[in-house]
């Protein structure tokens, strides 16, 4: 059985703690299935997919601000991300650069226009502005926060299981989501607030 993206398996029997360290075969795979149906409820309650990927025609307004953020972080630098505000192609470059017409910094997922080394303002336009990138975090590097979130939902799910006799069914993101996210402990809702919506601020 597979890790969970987010989660690897062996760090989420550290988590458990003795009791599932030197376990194996139909255990683990028990184990897995929670940590993945974990994964699925944080991603459906956090509205983000955090596995890297690429993501084409992400569609944002220009608001006449200098700033735009990109929905899926962090953003890779490499491949370049491709921009077009008003259907014309923009040179970008990941941090400063005195040519460029928009600068990014991939863990905030920030894209700033520029123009001649300063910042200037996107153009106002509904959908005007598109972007093409590749987001989300590589296999077993999300962020401690998102990792412990998931952590924490995954032994929820195994304590669940009716003592670890019946297989853990996989559960959708929206499966309980208001009674369930509402009950956490506020260390937790505030991972969950940190990604749910990126902060968009100057």
């Amino acid at each position: 059985m597979a890790d969970g993206l987010i989660v690897q398996l062996e760090e989420f029997k550290d988590y458990l703690g003795n009791d599932v360290k030197k376990s194996g075969g139909e255990k683990d795979s028990l184990l897995t299935d929670a940590i993945l149906s974990a994964e699925d409820m944080v991603r459906g309650q956090c509205s983000d997919n955090f596995d890297q990927r690429a993501y084409t025609d992400e569609y944002h307004s220009g608001t006449d601000r200098p700033h735009l953020w990109a929905r899926h972080l962090p953003v890779a630098i490499s491949p370049l991300p491709v921009v077009t505000e008003n259907g014309a192609a923009l040179v970008v470059a990941a941090g400063y650069s005195s040519s460029a017409n928009v600068v990014f910094e991939p863990t905030r997922g920030v894209f700033s226009r520029m123009a001649g080394g300063a910042k200037t303002t996107w153009l106002i336009g509904e959908n005007n502005v598109n972007f093409s990138y590749t987001g989300g975090y590589l296999l077993g590097l999300a962020p401690r926060d998102l990792r412990l979130l998931v952590k924490f939902v995954a032994a929820l799910v195994w304590q669940e299981s009716d003592r670890n006799q019946y297989a853990v069914k996989r559960r959708s993101g929206q499966q309980g989501s208001t009674e369930f996210w509402d009950d956490i402990p506020p260390l937790y809702k505030a991972i969950v607030q940190r990604y749910a919506v990126p902060i968009h601020g100057e």
